[in-house]
């Protein structure tokens, strides 16, 4: 691992990407966990990024997929996929032909930490940034991820994801990011205060509502969002940039041009918002005196004076670019722009520690292990058994040859074993020979006559 991250060379970098995938395609789990560590380690160096975005990102995307995988192996894979999308753009293209958006998508479903969703939230920032790419980034399930992320505390993150949105609502197709809950993800970008991050959180929010607001084939669907009147109200009230505030009164005035949408507006409190928006700054007055006039009279019946007095701004507008969507030119000097850093795998694979003594322990292990015994290498002959016990017919196998015994006995019964035993003369001679070799020569032809004098009584009996 080690010798293929300093390797120089194009050709060098190409083929210790190739071979590190074969490896982690071909090999079992360790060797794919080594292998991504491999691929997360080479995505550091600047030769690397070529190769690995023809050859290795079907792999990265296999392993983000899978959920039988560590995940912090997973992680790594998605650092890679950081790593080459932050520094090479050529890489993003790539990525959306081999779906990584998808996998992101499940990845993030088992993200708790906020650093793991950081490294998400920069690969789809970077991939959004490719206008090329935007339609297919949604079509993905982007969105989806992005409404997650939105719930976060982490204000980078948020930051990150109000950029991506607008980077989406940049999008002039139809698509399902209003589907996929882009209000929602607005909703919950703009519920919390983020520090110093809260203007540009709020800016680029209130960016993405006024041009969904806007959009020529979305601008309909957004208008009956159940969340619209929410988001605009909380950007309205943020006094801390006029232009949040000018966007969301252009967002105001776009979306009562829907006659099915005006009617739930003023129910949930559009006019008073409008009403207290005019007073912010003369350039938000026209446009809300503009937005004011999209209702109908009837909504303006019971109208008082402050609420004429918005009105009759319309008559010396100075700014009309407004009524014209497609001249909009969004600020984005407050999106988010951080620099990713190339990161280095966190996985680490637990070495196999073996002293250097290790033959003796093998052969030890080897000597004092229980080996079972083999079969006997004899050929076992069948023999016949007694077909009075087992059944007429009936053949069993023993295990060696056995022979019966050649020593004859005499046949012992019952009344033999009630009959008083004989004394053997052959016995008797023994046993005087040894008490002759105990008692030495002191007494001995007494103690044989005795002996012979007992027999012979004992005969008589």
């Amino acid at each position: 691992e080690n010798m293929l991250t300093d390797m120089p060379g194009g050709e060098g970098k190409q083929a210790a990407v190739a071979v590190t995938v074969a490896i982690g395609e071909n090999g079992n789990v360790s060797a794919r966990q080594v292998a991504v560590m491999t691929l997360c380690h080479l995505s550091n160096s600047k030769g690397s990024f070529s190769p690995i975005t023809s050859t290795a990102l079907p792999f990265l995307c296999k392993i983000m997929k899978s959920s039988t995988e560590p995940k912090l192996v997973r992680l790594d894979a998605a650092r890679t996929v950081a790593n080459i999308c932050a520094f090479f753009p050529g890489a993003r293209k790539a990525c959306i032909n081999e779906r990584i958006v998808p996998a992101l998508e499940i990845l993030s479903k088992t993200l708790k930490d906020d650093d793991e969703h950081a490294i998400v939230a920069s690969i789809i920032r970077n991939m959004t940034s490719d206008a090329e790419i935007i339609f297919h980034v949604i079509e993905g399930g982007c969105m989806i991820t992005l409404t997650r992320m939105a719930k976060l505390e982490d204000a980078r993150i948020k930051h990150d994801v109000a950029t991506s949105l607008v980077n989406l609502c940049l999008c002039k197709f139809e698509s399902v990011v209003v589907e996929d809950g882009a209000l929602e993800c607005c909703f919950w970008l703009t519920i919390s205060d983020c520090l110093n991050l809260t203007t540009p959180i709020y800016l680029e929010t209130s960016t993405a509502v006024r041009l969904l607001c806007a959009h020529s084939k979305l601008a309909g669907q957004v208008a009956l969002e159940e969340k619209l009147f929410s988001v605009l109200e909380r950007l309205a009230a943020y006094g801390d940039s006029l232009a949040v505030q000018k966007n969301a009164a252009t967002s105001f005035y776009s979306v009562l041009g829907f006659e099915n949408a005006r009617k739930s507006m003023v129910q949930k409190g559009a006019i008073e918002t409008i009403v207290k928006l005019a007073s912010v700054d003369k350039s938000v007055k026209e446009i809300c005196s503009s937005a004011l006039h999209e209702l109908p009279s009837d909504f303006l019946s019971n109208i008082d004076a402050k609420s004429l007095e918005v009105l009759m701004a319309l008559l010396q507008i100075t700014d009309s670019a407004f009524l014209d969507p497609a001249s909009f030119m969004p600020d984005r000097k407050m999106a988010s722009k951080s620099r990713w850093v190339l990161t280095t795998p966190q996985y680490e694979v637990s070495e196999l520690s073996i002293p250097s003594e290790w033959p003796t322990i093998v052969v030890e292990r080897r000597v004092t292990s229980f080996v079972p015994a083999r079969d006997s290498p004899v050929e076992l002959v069948p023999e016949d058994v007694d077909p009075e016990l087992t059944g007429s017919g009936t053949k069993a196998v023993q295990i060696g040859v056995f022979h019966v015994m050649k020593f004859e006995v005499d046949r012992v019964t019952h009344d033999d074993l009630k009959a008083p035993m004989s004394i053997d003369q052959d016995d008797v001679s023994l046993v005087l020979s040894l008490g002759k070799e105990e008692s030495g020569d002191d007494g001995g032809d007494d103690q044989t006559l005795h002996t012979e004098e007992e027999g012979g009584a004992a005969g008589g009996e």
